[in-house]
């Protein structure tokens, strides 16, 4: 699992309880959906609301693990390391302000939350190893088919 420092700013929270009576923690940011597991930090995230702050986690796996306060960096500086390529507005026009890119990437997030939250809630025990375990094989899998997706879409241009 490799952890990465970057920057964000948390827009709104939910906490969160799995079936199996597990406690999480959810955050929508700057940078889309994330979920941290540990009270403590979650506490500091819910206190920073509003805020430029700085952040260790598995972006790939949208899992925020540690804080470290305020933002260094400007708004912008990090944002490369959440987009693969430039944005570019699709031919097809927008979608309430919003180009395609930013849909599919608001609708990735979405559904490996939404994949996610379905697999810890059928749970009976689950540990916060297993619990980022399981999260990384559901970015990886909603990942894996975006990648797909997309890849078809740009054959048929």
């Amino acid at each position: 699992m490799a952890s990465e420092k970057f920057d964000l700013t948390i827009n709104d929270y939910e906490d969160k309880k799995s079936k199996a009576g597990k406690r999480y923690y959810r955050f929508e940011t700057n940078k889309g959906w994330f979920s941290a597991f540990d009270k403590d930090l979650a506490q500091k995230l819910k206190d920073s609301e509003g805020k430029r702050i700085s952040v260790s986690g598995d972006v790939e796996e949208s899992i925020i693990r540690e804080f470290h306060g305020a933002a260094e960096t400007t708004a912008d500086s990090d944002d490369e390391m959440f987009d693969e390529k430039p944005k570019k507005k699709s031919s097809g026009g927008s979608f309430g302000g919003k180009d395609q890119d930013s849909i599919v990437a608001q609708n990735l997030c979405t559904s490996t939350t939404a994949l996610a939250k379905t697999i810890l809630e059928d749970s009976k025990e689950i540990t916060t190893e297993r619990a980022e375990e399981m999260m990384k094989d559901c970015s990886k899998l909603v990942l894996k088919t975006y990648r797909n997706l997309y890849a078809e879409l740009k054959n048929t241009d």
